[in-house]
């Protein structure tokens, strides 16, 4: 099975950065389960999947072209 690693979890959020600076937008995400424990603890060098709240609806639907 396919797995994310510290970079690749990063390099994701800040290309979901950059997209929401050029559509002139604020986000603010809230990293939970395997990839906060990659990213903030180190607790593992990988985790399966990347569960991300993004905190505003109207900026879900405006990333959303993009982001598929």
């Amino acid at each position: 099975m396919a797995t994310f690693t510290r970079k690749e979890i990063a390099e994701g959020i800040e290309r979901l950065g950059r997209l929401a600076i050029e559509a002139g937008i604020r986000i603010e995400l809230v990293l939970i389960s395997g990839a906060l424990m990659v990213l903030r603890f180190r607790a593992r060098d990988s985790t399966r999947d990347v569960d991300v709240a993004i905190l505003a609806q109207l900026t879900l639907e405006r990333l959303r072209p993009q982001l598929l």
